[in-house]
């Protein structure tokens, strides 16, 4: 019994060599092998680059981060790029709110501990929570229907919840 792997007898060929009594044989056989070798191989470059170029789109340069800084971004970065531009830019607005609405109540509420500090200060908290519902629960409403697809429907079962 011959054993396996790569064999050691002279005579036996490798692919480097032509097999000449193949090709006097059949040389249609070999010529069309030949040419579907070829096609084949210059068919698998080009799905080789659509899918490189595919994978770029959609992962970036640096498949593995998102929003990465100097990479090419993707389809998938966009989420991540945009949630950090949004919070970013939602962060400042929103503690620029709490800062001003601070500062009006420090101005409201009295500094001493009068015998009406206590009613003025709750009658300024209800204010701001009734205020924040009226006017923070539509703009909500309304920033969730301008997400695609999922906001529709998460906005419709607040509406019914609230």
């Amino acid at each position: 019994m011959p054993e396996p792997g790569p064999s050691t007898d002279p005579t036996s060929k490798n692919d480097t060599e032509v097999d000449l009594p193949g090709w006097i044989d059949n040389p249609e056989r070999k010529i069309r092998n030949v040419v579907f070798g070829a096609l084949l191989s210059g068919f698998a470059s080009i799905l080789n680059g659509l899918f490189g170029a595919a994978e770029l789109l959609v992962l970036g340069s640096l498949p593995r981060t998102f929003g990465a800084p100097n990479e090419t971004w993707g389809l998938a970065d966009l989420p991540a790029v945009l949630s950090r531009l949004a919070g970013d830019a939602l962060g400042t607005l929103i503690g620029s709110g709490f800062e001003i609405l601070a500062s009006l109540i420090a101005g409201t509420i009295p500094a001493t501990d009068g015998p009406l500090s206590g009613l003025i200060a709750t009658v300024v908290i209800v204010v701001v929570v009734v205020g924040a519902v009226r006017i923070g629960g539509p703009l909500l409403l309304a920033g969730l229907e301008a997400i695609p697809i999922i906001g529709g429907p998460i906005s419709s079962l607040l509406r019914r919840l609230l």
